[in-house]
């Protein structure tokens, strides 16, 4: 049974206090991003916050090594979650990642996870450079690197590469989620949803929400396949609000309900 205590010490992590680091002269990046009726991300830049002021300059100029190790303080270990920019051509070039290739911050890292990001082509999976490119920054990141998190084109393109040596927990939208560890391949389905018509009122971001569940419940000891079952009631409850929803007693009772669903 997953109690309240767990969804607590969970959602703490949504509201921990944030650490910033100023920059100077950036546009922040703005996209539109929408799904369309088969539940696929579709996107666009606004303007030329994507340009050499915008996501390019960011990305180019993530926080540095010993940036990051001001933050996490003086002999401090911590858990990492990480949305990385896959693509061969995505913007940075990797370089959003370059600060985790450091040893020392790696050492002060007790548990990392990762969401890779690229976008599959008209057949539904990636380029065969996006593939390998995904394939390289994730294995720069060994060997902190413990759970990694690829939608299911990103997954069907490099499944062969990552299935025996990470956690894997592929994110298939309203098909659930698959869970691969060790010998073990188990489909998570998705909770019923709540909503009048038993649809989506806005499924923007339910991904990245279970992605970010599943690992802080992780780095916290949780088992895999109990970690999947409230990450993915997290998830649905995202798909019943149109923005994110607030963390309140009667939602948290909703993810209880939806993770109940899902219990074996």
């Amino acid at each position: 049974e997953i109690d309240t205590q767990t969804l607590n010490e969970m959602l703490g992590v949504a509201v921990h206090s944030v650490e910033l680091i100023k920059g100077s002269g950036l546009k922040t990046p703005r996209i539109h991003l929408w799904h369309d009726q088969n539940q696929n991300v579709e996107w666009k830049a606004l303007n030329d916050s994507f340009g050499p002021a915008g996501a390019e300059a960011l990305w180019n100029n993530r926080p540095s090594a010993k940036e990051m190790l001001s933050i996490i303080g003086k002999d401090e270990q911590v858990s990492c979650h990480v949305d990385l920019e896959g693509a061969k051509d995505s913007p940075g070039n990797g370089n959003d990642i370059q600060f985790l290739r450091d040893d020392e911050v790696q050492n002060r890292i007790a548990f990392l996870s990762a969401e890779p990001v690229a976008f599959p082509d008209k057949s539904g999976l990636l380029s065969k450079e996006d593939a390998e490119s995904i394939i390289t920054r994730l294995g720069s990141l060994a060997p902190a690197l413990k759970l990694i998190s690829p939608d299911e084109a990103i997954c069907k393109s490099i499944e062969d590469t990552f299935w025996n040596n990470y956690e894997v927990a592929v994110r298939m939208g309203p098909k659930g989620s698959l869970i691969c560890y060790e010998d073990t391949r188990k489909i998570i389905p998705a909770a019923t949803l709540e909503t009048a018509d038993g649809e989506p009122v806005n499924p923007t971001g339910a991904g990245n929400a279970y992605s970010g569940a599943l690992s802080a419940l992780r780095s916290r000891g949780v088992p895999l396949e109990k970690a999947a079952i409230l990450a993915a009631a997290i998830g649905a409850v995202f798909c019943e609000y149109d923005h994110i929803p607030p963390w309140t007693a009667a939602v948290i009772e909703r993810v209880k309900r939806a993770a109940a669903e899902l219990e074996p």
